[in-house]
């Protein structure tokens, strides 16, 4: 068993770590646990396999490339699994949350030299929706790597436009130049709205290369 415990950002190290230095684990046994050790190479021979078959997955799905890859047994997202979107999901996302809590949607890759933009209107969704600009091998790549629906300003009639690699002076703009040459985006609806897990509303679609 793994525990991940998450600390807000904002504090400062010294005070991070004492919340750190009080935390403690009581077990009922004092055997201590082992495991086989992990083989690396094998370990990121079996990653980068499944990792590779998510643009094909992408590409003939679409908007549903990410529908079934995180289930659970006790709600209605285990109709949807599937054996291959499941293991893909395990490399590219260990850990995603399940269909009613989070939406996602996975871009292909753009040229990271030319400006894109996506105007849209608000999904409405119960928490929130978040854009993340990613580099070819899946991380971030900047300090300003995401945008979300608490942080990006809005257009005067309320809908959003964020823009990929347009420069400074563009409404939200996030960078995009990489050594990898492309960037994709994830995109995330927390707690989606009716209109995006029933009507299917999704963002990729109105993300647009701009002259």
């Amino acid at each position: 068993m793994y525990v991940v415990v998450r600390l807000d950002a904002s504090l400062p190290e010294a005070e991070a770590a004492k919340y750190q230095d009080q935390m403690v684990i009581n077990a009922k046994s004092n055997v201590p646990f082992s495991a086989e050790p992990v083989s690396e190479t094998s370990f990121k021979t079996v990653e980068d396999a499944l990792k590779a078959k998510m643009p094909a997955i992408t590409k003939r799905d679409g908007k549903d490339a990410l529908v079934g890859m995180f289930t659970a047994p006790n709600d209605d997202s285990n109709k949807l699994f599937t054996q291959e979107k499941y293991e893909v999901g395990a490399a590219i996302g260990w850990g995603g949350a399940q269909q009613i809590d989070n939406i996602y949607e996975v871009s292909g890759n753009y040229p990271a030299d030319k400006c894109h933009q996506a105007s849209f209107e608000d999904p409405m969704n119960k928490a929130f929706w978040s854009i993340t600009v990613y580099n070819k091998a899946g991380f971030m790549f900047n300090d300003l790597a995401n945008l979300s629906s608490n942080t990006a300003t809005p257009n005067k009639d309320g809908t959003f436009t964020i823009s990929f690699g347009c420069g400074e002076d563009a409404i939200n703009n996030i960078k995009t130049t990489n050594d990898y040459g492309v960037f994709n985006l994830g995109i995330r609806h927390y707690q989606p709205s009716d209109k995006v897990s029933k009507e299917g509303y999704r963002l990729l679609p109105f993300v647009k290369a701009v002259d």
